[in-house]
């Protein structure tokens, strides 16, 4: 959503990946090449651009 926030859900079990986009499934996939290691935010947008987060939560399962 421009000029508004979008919500993501990202979860992570082993190595089962989903991620929801303001409540729609967008990812569902298997990939084991890292199932341990760290946790980053990354972006990939234009020079210039601002990011913005709020409300992280991490919750181990």
């Amino acid at each position: 959503k421009r000029n508004d926030w979008n919500q993501y859900r990202i979860r992570c079990q082993a190595d089962h990946i989903q991620i929801w986009v303001n409540g729609i499934k967008t990812t569902d996939l298997k990939d084991s090449m890292d199932t341990e290691g760290f946790i980053a935010i990354q972006h990939h947008g234009e020079q210039g651009q601002i990011y913005r987060f709020r409300n992280l939560k991490l919750l181990e399962l």
